[in-house]
């Protein structure tokens, strides 16, 4: 379940895709592991908000994050942290990943963010339309992606790429992902667009990049959504300042 937030992951809405890949295209497998070396190994310290929406746009509630990370370090490392509109601490996530051994979570809350257990990653994030899942963008590393197809977005050519969820993540309550679609930015190696999909191949939520940019040599997303289908809100996650850790 490694990720980072932000190299990575969504965009617009439905498009017409492929259903056979080109034969001089990479396999899905290697695609994602293009994806994830490209992720900063630079320690970052990211902060910015969640605002959540009705459909016409009305705002519902506001959250900020901090985002903490250190792929170069040995795990590699991340830290997720939700605070309300005041500052104060509401949940910190932390997740770190050994070589050859399933990710170690380790999970706070509250204003002193005492340690319980963790939620299950399907779970949503203080009222948003994230899941732990998808903010920390784990199907990055599940294994056995297959490569579908090509299609373009934002007119930008995209590998796509199905990502059968672990059978240990069907077994969590909510919203339950049988596999997730990606579209991955054939030149940046950035996810624009995911979708996690039930059995059927019908879109539970989906995710789009709205903006990115690049800091320090690295494609970073600026402003991103997800909703959940069917549609009754959204939230849009704005990153405020990208900043060298200390």
């Amino acid at each position: 379940m490694k990720s980072t937030i932000f190299v990575a992951t969504l965009i617009v809405a439905a498009m017409t895709t492929s259903a056979d890949a080109e034969p001089d295209e990479p396999d899905g497998r290697r695609i994602l592991q293009a994806v994830v070396a490209a992720l900063p190994t630079d320690p970052l310290d990211i902060s910015g908000d969640l605002l959540v929406r009705k459909r016409r746009g009305v705002p519902v509630h506001k959250r900020k994050f901090e985002i903490n990370l250190n792929w170069g370090a040995l795990p590699p490392v991340a830290e997720y942290t939700i605070r309300d509109g005041f500052g104060t601490a509401l949940e910190r996530l932390r997740v770190s990943h050994p070589k050859d051994a399933d990710e170690q979570i380790e999970f706070a809350v509250g204003a002193a963010l005492n340690p319980t257990t963790p939620p299950p990653l399907f779970a949503t994030v203080q009222d948003t339309e994230f899941t732990w899942a998808d903010l920390t963008l784990s199907f990055l590393w599940w294994d056995n992606g297959k490569r579908v197809g090509s299609d373009k977005v934002r007119g930008r050519d995209c590998y796509i790429v199905d990502v059968p969820a672990p059978p240990e993540n069907n077994t969590t309550t909510g919203a339950v992902y049988d596999h997730v679609r990606l579209w991955v930015d054939k030149e940046i190696l950035l996810v624009l667009k995911a979708e996690g999909r039930d059995k059927n191949a019908e879109p539970i939520r989906r995710m789009w990049v709205r903006s990115f940019k690049k800091i320090n040599d690295q494609w970073m997303i600026k402003d991103m959504e997800i909703q959940a289908l069917p549609a009754d809100q959204r939230t849009k996650m704005t990153i405020r300042e990208v900043n060298a850790a200390e």
